[in-house]
């Protein structure tokens, strides 16, 4: 699957199988080296589940799914209004499949989620990335987010995390005159 081939749709909670599926692969892959063998292991597939079914189904956030080419959940974005700063946009989550990673389906989710909350009027967007996860933080770079300064570490992931935010305007404004604390809500 490519990005090219990607369907996207909005997640139904009948998705939340294949979504808890594509969750738990993506964070034991992807999360290696970044976060503690326990807390790679933490989740099973029943708790994952209904996690994304109440994900699915949150009032003010969407869940969209990138299916690969037999129909089945490749990856995909949570999105909504930032918690943390009102005005603004957030994406929560991008998760993909390892099989289907580094194939430009992050990418597709992530642009995707871009237009989205520009639509409802969010030009601003930003997002938690774990520090240490050098090709998320490397997409997302690519995408016009830069750090902005804030950090934190959640007690049940014990691993650093920083803010990264997209200025309106996309990847100049998001670089232009850019310390870190200009970027502060």
């Amino acid at each position: 699957m490519t990005a090219t081939s990607s369907a996207l749709r909005p997640a139904a909670a009948d998705d939340a199988p294949a979504v808890a599926r594509v969750f738990i692969d993506a964070w034991r892959a992807g999360y290696a080296g970044v976060l503690e063998p326990d807390v790679l292991e933490r989740w099973d597939p029943a708790a994952a589940e209904a996690r994304m079914r109440r994900a699915i189904e949150a009032p003010g956030e969407t869940t969209v799914v990138a299916l690969d080419g037999d129909g089945a959940v490749a990856g995909f974005a949570r999105y909504g209004p930032d918690p943390d700063a009102p005005g603004r946009g957030h994406i929560a989550s991008v998760y993909v499949a390892p099989a289907h990673a580094r194939r430009g389906v992050a990418t597709a989710l992530v642009r995707h989620a871009l237009e989205a909350l520009a639509a409802d009027g969010w030009a601003d967007v930003s997002l938690w990335v774990f520090e240490a996860n050098a090709p998320a933080r490397a997409l997302y770079g690519s995408l016009g987010f830069a750090p902005d300064g804030r950090r934190r570490v959640e007690p049940e992931f014990r691993a650093p995390e920083i803010g990264m935010l997209r200025r309106a305007g996309g990847p100049a404004a998001a670089r232009a005159g850019s310390r870190p604390e200009a970027a502060r809500p």
